[in-house]
């Protein structure tokens, strides 16, 4: 079981996005001049292509091998709404650990990094925010 530590203040805004949020955006070459071969998925063709990003300034739709953009975005086309699970019914209150800081546990095996963080209440938590993912 994984554990981080964090503090009472908001998280970032820029997290990356979730798989299925990535496997929507548009496909950026970006402004620099680098060029290297990525994967990504053409949400209009339903399928994972290459194409060649310049090295920076892209986006969460690039991946280095088909395989890996496959697993994220699946081969076939994705529906419009959302891919992951509605919220569990019972909100659960976060733990609180040293100095009144939120206990996080990363929920394995579930959702694809790096979207498999979720509150720990307490003993079984995580066991129930399973259940509630695979409803």
């Amino acid at each position: 079981m994984w554990e981080v530590w964090v503090a009472l203040n908001p998280l970032p805004s820029e997290q990356p996005p979730v798989p299925a949020a990535a496997c929507r955006l548009p496909i950026v070459q970006g402004p620099c001049q680098k060029p290297v071969t990525r994967w990504a998925f053409d949400a209009a063709q339903g399928k994972c292509i290459t194409f060649s990003y310049g090295g920076c300034k892209g986006n969460g739709n690039q991946f280095y091998s088909e395989k890996e953009c496959k697993e994220y975005c699946g081969a076939p086309p994705l529906a419009g709404t959302p891919t992951l699970p509605a919220p569990c019914p019972h909100r659960t209150v976060p733990g609180r650990g040293v100095s009144a800081s939120v206990k996080l546990t990363r929920v394995e095996d579930e959702l694809p990094a790096p979207s498999t963080w979720a509150p720990q209440e307490g003993a079984g938590s995580c066991r129930q925010h399973r259940r509630c993912l695979q409803k």
